[in-house]
């Protein structure tokens, strides 16, 4: 949702940081609402990097692994950084004009997938305003110590969705979603599948 609202809607190159779950399901997502055409990837481990470039490239999404980060970023219209980072992994000197970055990763105040500079270029939506001021590291620090104006953090990206909001300005805007998860939307649908599964006859009751 966030990349149909905040993105160009001629992207069609994208960068992903990182290579697990939430890398191959953002991929498969966002070239649903994007004429995604190529993806590069780096990660940590260039083994496992090449190993995720080829599984995407025969289901259909055309991928390179990188050697470096900044590599892969470089040129992307849409950048996903979806990792455990403790420090940054993205820079925002790298960051093209009119990209759209959904930071997806970090989603504890001890960890940190963005520099300062990534966040101070661009305009910024969260997910749940609450949990981005007390969890998403890469926006509070620059927040505490004022080099991040407030006004540059536009809305819940729900906002823009339902036109309370902003949304791309420009197309050499660029723009940040910063999602931390919200929990009330995991217990949700944790009580549904549970709901689900008593009323199918499915699963093993345990004492806990």
């Amino acid at each position: 949702m966030a990349t149909r609202l905040l993105s160009r809607e001629d992207s069609t190159n994208m960068a992903v940081i990182g290579y697990g779950e939430q890398a191959a399901r953002h991929i498969e997502a966002i070239s649903l609402v994007r004429p995604i055409q190529h993806v590069r990837v780096w990660g940590r481990d260039p083994q496992k990097t090449r190993r995720f470039a080829e599984a995407q490239s025969r289901i259909g999404y055309p991928t390179t692994a990188c050697e470096s980060a900044r590599v892969a970023v470089g040129g992307a219209d849409v950048v996903c950084t979806v990792t455990s980072a403790q420090f940054p992994v993205l820079e925002g000197q790298w960051i093209s004009e009119g990209a759209h970055i959904n930071a997806v990763g970090a989603s504890i105040p001890s960890l940190k997938e963005l520099d300062a500079d990534c966040v101070l270029r661009s305009s910024i939506w969260v997910d749940y305003m609450p949990m981005a001021m007390t969890s998403a590291a890469d926006l509070m620090e620059p927040l505490a110590d004022g080099r991040l104006d407030p006004t540059r953090i536009i809305a819940e990206i729900g906002a823009a969705l339902n036109g309370e909001a902003r949304g791309r300005n420009d197309a050499s805007e660029i723009t940040l979603y910063r999602s931390l998860g919200v929990p009330a939307q995991d217990l949700e649908l944790a009580n549904f599948i549970y709901q689900k599964a008593r009323d199918l006859g499915l699963g093993v009751e345990v004492s806990l």
